[in-house]
């Protein structure tokens, strides 16, 4: 076999060579298609998305519910100690007045403790005076005596606290008024806090007590206007005059009272209807209206939406919710007329390339 290769190199160095020659330009060819690859991985299809335009939104619609009347001042009587119902001197119905005893429960016990109790300080007393005097003559140390004085002013109490139960065993009326309902009889046996009487102030004004969903609270401060209308009758002007902060854990709601002007209108315990005019709300810069679909909840009450920027890509706005209204998120800090992603919203991140395939 005749050797082609070049003067002074061997055969197997000349193939190796062309090996390496043809395995360059393969990797010439290749190589852009791999960076193509790479620029398909790293770029991702664009997202089918809809839109649609925000809307604007008033700083707060209508917001109407139902409530129960009651008076201002208005007490659930109880006697603090338990026993039987001696007297009743009053039925659902009767004029009251401000300390007028109401209710009395038989006091045999109550008396027999006053009596023990005034026999305890009046005996913790005398011993103490004795204690005192033998003191002066060195008898008696110091500790002793300051003992039996401790002694007495636990005695002293104990008895002051008979007296006070001896007094509670008679209801008097905290205030002119009537007596709304009576909730037990003469002769039955009654326990320390159960509710006897419930009484009523005529002269202080009647307020409706309102629950309210937390997002319809928000806004309807104190002095707020309101329309209430009892069945039957005309509607009655009334304000806000208190609204509870904190949210009731087992309804989600919050309380608001409202109070009606002095006059007798209506009954403590009627159902009322009550509406918050959307005028009588604070006006809210900046509020726009957008589909709910199209809010993104973050945290709370923060969220944002997506918009769909000039370059095809989606931009996340940061926004706060409002409430919710029907089908659409009240926002605040988004213009109206702004283009938003509805449908995909929740498939999206800030950034992704879209393909907008239908709305506005």
């Amino acid at each position: 076999m005749t050797d082609h290769s070049p003067a002074g190199l061997p055969a197997m160095d000349v193939r190796a060579g062309r090996l390496m020659a043809v395995a360059a330009a393969l990797a010439a060819l290749l190589l852009p298609g791999c960076g193509a690859a790479r620029r398909d991985e790293a770029e991702p299809a664009p997202t089918a998305v809809r839109v649609a335009l925000a809307a604007p939104a008033s700083a707060r619609q209508g917001v109407s519910a139902s409530g129960t009347a009651a008076y201002e001042r208005q007490s659930t009587l109880s006697f603090r100690v338990g026993g039987v119902i001696s007297r009743l001197t009053v039925d659902m119905g009767s004029r009251i007045r401000v300390g007028q005893p109401l209710a009395r429960i038989a006091g045999t016990d109550i008396q027999q403790q006053l009596a023990s109790r005034d026999a305890e300080l009046a005996r913790a007393t005398r011993t103490l005076a004795r204690l005192e005097a033998l003191a002066q003559s060195g008898s008696v140390a110091s500790a002793a005596v300051q003992d039996q004085r401790d002694t007495v002013e636990q005695a002293r109490a104990a008895a002051a606290a008979a007296r006070y139960d001896q007094q509670s065993a008679t209801l008097v009326s905290p205030f002119s008024g009537v007596v709304l309902e009576r909730l037990s009889q003469l002769g039955e046996t009654v326990g320390a806090g159960q509710a006897i009487l419930r009484v009523a102030d005529y002269d202080s004004p009647l307020v409706i007590r309102v629950p309210l969903a937390e997002r319809d609270a928000e806004g309807i401060a104190i002095g707020t206007p309101a329309e209430v209308r009892f069945e039957g009758r005309q509607a009655l002007p009334g304000r806000v005059a208190k609204s509870q902060p904190l949210v009731d854990g087992a309804t989600g709601t919050r309380m608001v009272e409202v109070r009606l002007p002095s006059g007798g209108h209506g009954q403590s315990g009627a159902i009322a209807s009550v509406r918050f005019p959307s005028s009588a709300a604070p006006a809210q810069p900046s509020l726009a209206a957008v589909p709910a679909e199209a809010f993104v909840p973050r945290s709370g009450r923060e969220g944002g939406v997506f918009t769909v920027g000039a370059n095809g890509r989606a931009r996340f706005v940061r926004l706060r919710l409002v409430r919710f209204e029907a089908d659409d998120a009240v926002v605040a800090g988004l213009s109206p007329g702004t283009r938003v992603v509805t449908a995909g919203a929740g498939y999206l991140k800030d950034g992704d390339p879209v393909l907008v395939a239908g709305g506005n």
